[in-house]
Parts: C-alpha cells; structure tokens; sequence
C-alpha cells in the first residue's frame, strides 16, 4: 500500500468516527433525569424536586414557557436561553393537599428548538391522608329561624395515633357555631346552626369550617356546610349551591 493511498484511507476513518461522534453525541434540551419519584408524602407537605437540564446542541435554545399540569403543580424556571453545553434548573413543587393515592403529574417545557419543541418532565407520589373526614358535609334542611339545627362529624386517625385537633377556623357569621371533642382516638367536631341569626332575607346557604390538625403535615380538612331555612320556596329546598 502506497503513503498517498494509506493516507487517504486514514483521512477516511477520522470523517466517519467524526461523523459518527456526532450522531451519538446528545443534541438540544437533555435532562439528567424526565421523572422523578417522591414516593410516600403526607397530604400536608409540599414537596420539590429540581430537574437538571445541559444543552448537548450547538446553538442556543430558548424555554419560551414552562407549563404545569395542573393547580397544585408550580414550577419555577431558572433561565430561559441556555448557551452550547450550558445548564439550566426547574425547580418543580407539587402540593398534595387534594390528592390521596397514587398520583402522576408533569410539566411540559416549550423551547424554540425545531427538532423537539416541547418537552415533558413529569413526577409521581403516592399521598398518605394523617387524618380524614368520615364525611365532608353537613347539610341542615328546614331549619326554623326560632330554633336551629346540630351536627357532627367524625375525624378519623389513619397513623394509629389520635386524631389531634389544633384548632377549628370557623367563618365569622352570627349563626354560626363550631366546637371539637375527642371521642377514643377520634374528633368529633360538633356544629351548631342557629336559626334565630340567620339573616332575615336569606333562604340558603353555604359556608366552609376548616379544621386544622395539631400535625402539620396532616394539612387542614374542609368540612362544608349547606342549610336551608323553613319555609323557603318549594325549588330552593333541596337545591343547594
């Protein structure tokens, strides 16, 4: 074999390994990690976790929007243009105060690059509820504006210890009263309606106790109440906001 011709032939083999490199090598947006697991959370406790990205191309990409699934997902971008080879941060918090079970959820990142314009990251948990309501309403039908009405409402324990009660945020209305007692290793949060307060021209209504627990992390339970006055009209009895 000829100088010139192994030469050529050399030359060959660094254009298709060059090539090659290139193909392999990541381009765009590349994320360590597109889903992350909190695993077993309390409703109470927000959780966060920050996704880390490097752009493997060769020109810089811009994250035009960052779009949560949902309500209780926020997420908090670190930069918007990320250069050749730098990095970029998303800090995603999730707030599991609705949720019990397993849930999944994600955040979609729009950028500018033309080869995959959107982006999904996306998490899981499965909420634990420290404490749950037996029911999460009352409803009082007929009350007498001469009278009231009474209920109660039972607060389960799922920790195996008792169900502790800080305190109850009770609306600031005249007719309305709101008292908690523990029963065994159970609340009973114990409502009193008083019809002789309840505004003369109002016929229903609808009004929300929270009831926060001695344990952060349990977070506050929402116990609505709906009540309708005697004698109100024949299609306003049942019919409750």
């Amino acid at each position: 074999m000829s100088f010139l011709r192994a030469l050529r032939l050399f030359a060959c083999l660094l254009l298709g390994v060059g090539a090659l490199a290139r193909a392999e090598a990541p381009t765009g947006l590349v994320f360590q990690e597109a889903s992350h697991d909190f695993g077993r959370i309390a409703s109470g406790r927000k959780v966060t976790h920050v996704f880390k990205g490097v752009n493997g191309g060769q020109v810089p990409l811009r994250i035009t929007q960052v779009q949560p699934g949902c309500g209780c997902t926020s997420a908090v971008l670190g930069q918007s243009t990320v250069a050749p080879g730098g990095s970029v941060e998303i800090q995603v918090t999730f707030d599991p105060g609705a949720f019990s079970g397993p849930v999944n959820k994600s955040v979609v990142l729009h950028t500018d690059d033309p080869g995959r314009p959107l982006q999904t990251l996306g998490f899981r948990a499965d909420v634990f509820r420290p404490l749950e309501l037996m029911t999460k309403a009352l409803i009082f039908d007929d009350v007498p504006r001469t009278a009231g009405g009474r209920g109660e409402v039972r607060v389960r324990s799922n920790t195996g210890r008792p169900a502790a009660i800080a305190r109850l945020a009770v609306p600031a209305k005249p007719y309305l009263e709101a008292a908690v007692r523990m029963d065994g290793a159970e609340a009973v949060v114990e409502v009193t309606l008083r019809g002789d307060r309840l505004p003369a021209e109002v016929w229903r209504g609808a009004d929300d106790i929270q009831i926060i627990p001695a344990d952060p992390e349990a977070g506050p339970l929402t116990l609505t109440l709906y009540w309708t006055v005697q004698g109100a009209p024949t299609r306003s009895r049942s019919s409750h906001p």
